[in-house]
């Protein structure tokens, strides 16, 4: 299996996101003062660079320097950041929220950077996902260069009980472009300043479907996967026990992890050792294996640690864990 890192071009600017179907959060907008004074009423919501924020206090502003930006260093006792808004849920490198619309979702996006490659993940309610890159602004069928639809039912079938009485089972986490395996005349052509249109249709009419995670990046190889692979996810969620001693479970949020090794030959060596460095810290998109059956090895996130071995001749060993976001 080889081992490949999606390296994202994140999409946090206006001018990235194109259009979306789904809704923007209704809360107001935040702008910085100009004149006259306004009052922020403790538990009201607003929305400023793409986040919603929570006042945290009763405050009235008559000037500029009564501002407390949302999301500024100083701005905790004023502002609770709860979540980004409902646009832009899809963008924000956290598994934990989506963008939703109902029957389809349609996203289009403008990255600005050389992409080959993109990931979608944590994918709800949606029978299918249909990718597809335009190298004009006009988004038309004559601009097409290419496209892909992956469906997502998963379900394995053995006999017939299984078919009529075993739940369904959908994959949530898709690979496109080169990462995903497909070489040759298939696989999606380099482009910079070339765009995407993201359909993501229900199973149903009336059916609320939701994206968790959009990425759009070069697909770069590292090394060959060995065997023994492993991973999981590390819940954040607790047990409180009060004077009573009755204990609730408080519902937290999740992060993936995986940790596995691979060879590289000696020739690469020094690529890879440098493109894991300049990864340090910055989210990507780490496939251990294209094999869809094998989608739970994807992790998207910094790596917390790698190392490598330099015990033979012709080949060096890494081994490298993914924290996921």
């Amino acid at each position: 299996m080889t081992f490949n890192v999606l390296l994202p071009t994140l999409i946090t600017a206006d001018a990235q996101l194109i259009s979306s179907s789904a809704t923007e959060s209704a809360d107001t907008t935040w702008v910085a003062w100009t004149a006259g004074s306004q009052t922020f009423t403790l538990g009201d919501t607003y929305k400023y660079a793409h986040v919603r924020y929570e006042v945290l206090q009763t405050y009235t502003r008559t000037s500029a320097a009564d501002d407390h930006v949302p999301g500024a260093v100083g701005s905790e006792d004023w502002w609770l950041a709860l979540e980004a808004t409902e646009q832009w849920a899809m963008f924000d490198t956290r598994s934990t929220t989506a963008t939703h619309d109902i029957g389809s979702l349609v996203v289009e996006v403008r990255p600005g950077a050389v992409f080959s490659s993109g990931s979608v993940t944590g994918v709800t309610g949606a029978g299918s996902v249909l990718w597809e890159t335009f190298s004009g602004a006009g988004r038309t069928g004559a601009d097409l260069v290419w496209s892909e639809t992956k469906t997502l039912d998963a379900t394995y079938v053995g006999d017939w009980y299984s078919y009529w009485f075993d739940p369904f089972d959908v994959y949530t986490d898709l690979l496109f472009g080169g990462i995903d395996g497909t070489t040759g005349s298939g696989s999606m052509p380099p482009y910079r300043n070339g765009e995407v249109r993201l359909t993501v249709t229900g199973t149903t009419g009336g059916t609320e479907v939701g994206v968790a995670g959009f990425l759009v990046g070069l697909s770069v190889p590292l090394g060959e996967v060995l065997n023994g692979a492993s991973g999981g996810i590390i819940d954040f969620s607790v047990n409180e026990t009060d004077g009573y001693g009755e204990r609730t479970l408080v519902v937290r949020g999740f992060a993936k992890q995986n940790s596995l090794s691979f060879k590289v030959p000696k020739a690469q060596f020094r690529r890879v050792t440098s493109t894991l460095s300049q990864l340090r810290a910055i989210p990507a998109v780490y496939v251990p294996s294209p094999d869809i059956d094998l989608s739970p090895l994807i992790t998207f996130g910094p790596v917390q640690e790698w190392s490598y071995t330099v015990a033979y001749r012709d080949h060096i060993i890494f081994t490298i864990e993914i924290n996921g976001l």
